[in-house]
């Protein structure tokens, strides 16, 4: 019966019978069904622990890391698991961790505090060794380097705000008009010895506390040219905008009068 063409399941013991002459499938196919191969490999696995549990070395009771108490090893207890068992119950393990992470959390908020004060310390240090550095050298501290960057840095802003007013724009970055441009060359050609600023803050507005501007200034002369447009005479944005303007023209008009300044008025359209 046991020939070569057949073969026993070794769960169930049922008859295999291969219709391949060569047989080379008997080597490998050892169960009728997976479940029959599931079935014995958990016998074996079982059988497997069984005789590990005897001689695997690991004692038969243990302590409680938490409470002290001594856990017994149950029969038939897997060896994997048993060596892992620390903790009698759930609640001793959450209780150990817990006051182990307390703890944790204690030695770092004590390690915290000292680096905190370590680095407390260090910038007082720090501001102390600048402060006897910038009086040993007064010029190569690097607190002198930063005044005179900022010394260097305002000097060359004032630069470009000098060309970009002889450019017709004014310190806020906005184009004049043309009417003004027009009247800053006229005085240039009449007055060449002289400074011509356009949109520069003279007087100061006492009820707002802001400076008035005068599209022309022309300092050398005390002279001060404003170039009134349709927007100083017609309500083109409403009789309020209107009202405003001819308020703040007439301040600047009783303002520049009081210190001595000539202020000339050009209607253009």
């Amino acid at each position: 019966m046991n020939s070569p063409l057949h073969h026993f399941c070794e769960a169930c013991g049922i008859l295999l019978v291969f219709p391949d002459p060569r047989g080379h499938i008997l080597s490998i196919k050892r169960f009728c069904s997976k479940k029959c191969k599931n079935v014995a490999s958990g016998q074996r696995r079982k059988q497997r622990e069984l005789a590990l549990k005897p001689g695997d070395g690991l004692p038969d009771s243990k302590v409680c890391l938490q409470c002290g108490k001594v856990i017994v090893r149950p029969p038939n207890y897997a060896t994997n698991w048993w060596r892992k068992k620390t903790f009698c119950s759930l609640l001793c393990r959450q209780q150990f961790y817990r006051e182990v992470n307390n703890e944790r959390l204690r030695n770092y908020r004590q390690d915290y505090l000292k680096e905190t004060k370590n680095l407390e310390a260090k910038r007082v240090h720090g501001r102390e060794y600048a402060r006897r550095q910038q009086a040993k050298n007064p010029g190569k501290c690097r607190t002198a380097k930063l005044a005179n960057y900022y010394k260097h840095r305002e000097r060359i802003l004032a630069k470009k705000e000098s060309e970009r007013r002889a450019a017709g724009i004014s310190s806020h970055g906005e184009a004049q008009s043309k009417p003004v441009k027009e009247i800053a060359e006229f005085y240039r050609v009449a007055f060449p010895d002289c400074t011509i600023l356009l949109d520069h803050p003279v007087l100061m507005n006492p009820e707002t506390g802001f400076p008035l501007r005068f599209d022309i200034w022309i300092p050398e002369r005390r002279l001060a040219i404003e170039a009134d447009g349709p927007i100083h005479r017609k309500p083109l944005f409403g009789q309020e905008k209107l009202e405003k303007t001819q308020r703040l023209d007439a301040l600047k008009d009783r303002l520049a009068a009081e210190v001595g300044i000539t202020l000339i008025r050009i209607l253009v359209d």
